[in-house]
Formats: C-alpha cells, structure tokens, sequence
C-alpha cells in the first residue's frame, strides 16, 4: 500500500503548509506543492513552485529565480562534493536574481525514512558537518530550495 502527504504553501507561507477546505486559491497567487511517498519501505519528497493564473511581474521574477536555482543546486549536488558546496551555490544564484534563501528549510537524506541524515543546506553555513560532509553516490539525498523577497530573519 502506498502512503502519501501533501502539503500546499500559498504566497508568503514558507514551506509545510496544511492543505484546507476553507481557503482557496485565487489568480495571482504562487503555489508550492510539496509531496511525499511510501512504498515497500522506501520513501520519495519532491515539490514544485507555481503560479496560479496570471501573477505579478514580482511573483513571476521570484518563480522563474527559483526554479533557476534549483537547476544550479542540482548541478552543484554530485557525488564528492562537500554539502557546503550546494548551498554555496544555491545561496549565490538567489542573491544574484536578487532575492535570499530560507536559511531553516534545507534538502535532506531520504530512503527508509522521510527525513534521514544529512541535511543538506541551501546556503553557505558554518556547519562543520556540512563542511566535510561530502555527497555520495550511494546515498539518496533531496536538494531543496526556497527563495524570499523578504529581508526577514529568517532569511540569509
């Protein structure tokens, strides 16, 4: 039997959000949709940002500098490279789109568990872990990015 979550973040909500009955979705809005599932023991967590309906020029930079993003995380994440290095590059490509990342959300290990070690940053971090540790090839791992507008705390 298959187990599955879905989890729907609508506009300024990060990441996690809980899909309801009461609120909807409108032209102009920005979507993420973040899923995962369960077969045999193995899990998969894949998510995907988009717009509804027609968006502001603003909504649609902050779509297209995130996707651009991930394409750079997922070119940096190959087997020997140090985890820092990916979020070495995610960080650079959001601030160079001008925008920042979510410093508290990052990619992670999955395989007999949803969430499993490591963490896998989508910014420069000091973590001594995430500085030596080093991608592997036999280790399946999510890399995850979220981009903000917002010069919040939270952001980096």
């Amino acid at each position: 039997m298959v187990h599955q979550a879905t989890c729907i973040s609508v506009n300024d909500e990060a990441a996690h959000g809980i899909p309801s009955p009461t609120r909807h979705l409108r032209a102009g809005d920005l979507a993420n949709l973040d899923a995962s599932a369960e077969l045999d023991g193995y899990f998969s967590d894949t998510g995907v940002s988009v717009a509804v309906g027609d968006v502001s020029e603003a909504a649609f930079r902050l779509l297209e500098a995130t996707r651009q993003t991930q394409l750079v995380a997922m070119d940096s994440a190959r087997p020997g490279h140090q985890l820092r290095d990916i979020g070495r590059a995610v960080q650079s490509s959001a601030r160079a789109r001008g925008f920042r990342v979510i410093r508290n959300l990052c990619g992670h290990g999955i395989g007999h568990g949803l969430h499993e070690w490591p963490s896998v940053p989508q910014r420069l971090t000091s973590s001594k872990r995430a500085a030596w540790s080093r991608m592997s090839k036999a280790a399946p791992e999510t890399v995850e990015t979220a981009s903000s507008s917002e010069p919040k705390a939270a952001c980096g």
